[in-house]
C-alpha cells in the first residue's frame, strides 16, 4: 500500500482537525478514531522510509562496485565505464550518481511526510485539551460553573 501524497495528508488534516463548536461532543467522541487514523499514516511512512533506505543500500553496494570496476562484466556490457576512476574518487562518483540522488530526494520527500504526520499526531493529542477549554469558555459565558 502506497502511503497518501504530502498534499493529500494536509487537505485532510485541515478538514479532520477543525473543531466544530456546535458538537463539541461529536469532536471529542472522534478524537480517538482520528488518532488512530493518523497513526496508521505514520506507520505506513516510517515502513516505508525503512524499506527504500535498505533499497539505498544496497543501490550504493551495486554502484561501488560498478566504479570501482568489480561489477559482473554483463553490467559493463549494457552500461559502459569509459573511464578509470581512482579508488579515492569511487565515494564521489556514487555520490553524485542520478540513481543514489533520486533515492535520497525520495527518503527525503517520506520524512517530510512523516514528520508532518507526526505533528498532526502531536496536534490531535493535544485536542481533548482544546475541547475542554471550549466548553469552559461555554460554560463560563452561560453563567455555568
Amino acid at each position: 500500500m502506497k502511503s497518501k501524497s504530502l498534499s493529500e495528508i494536509e487537505d485532510e488534516a485541515l478538514e479532520d482537525l477543525t473543531i466544530r463548536e456546535d458538537q463539541l461532543e461529536y469532536e471529542s467522541a472522534r478524537t480517538p478514531s482520528l488518532f488512530n487514523k493518523y497513526y496508521k499514516q505514520y506507520r505506513l511512512i516510517r515502513t516505508e522510509i525503512v524499506l527504500v533506505e535498505k533499497e539505498l543500500k544496497i543501490l550504493r553496494f551495486k554502484k561501488k562496485e560498478y566504479y570501482s570496476g568489480k561489477a559482473d562484466p554483463g553490467v559493463y556490457i549494457k552500461k559502459p565505464l569509459n573511464i578509470r576512476i581512482l579508488k579515492s574518487d569511487v565515494k564521489t562518483y556514487v555520490d553524485g550518481d542520478q540513481d543514489i540522488i533520486n533515492l535520497e530526494t525520495h527518503i527525503d520527500l517520506l520524512k517530510i511526510k512523516r514528520d508532518t504526520i507526526k505533528a498532526i499526531l502531536d496536534n490531535i493529542g493535544t485536542r481533548t485539551y482544546h475541547i475542554n477549554n471550549m466548553l469552559k469558555s461555554i460554560y463560563f459565558k452561560h453563567g455555568i460553573v
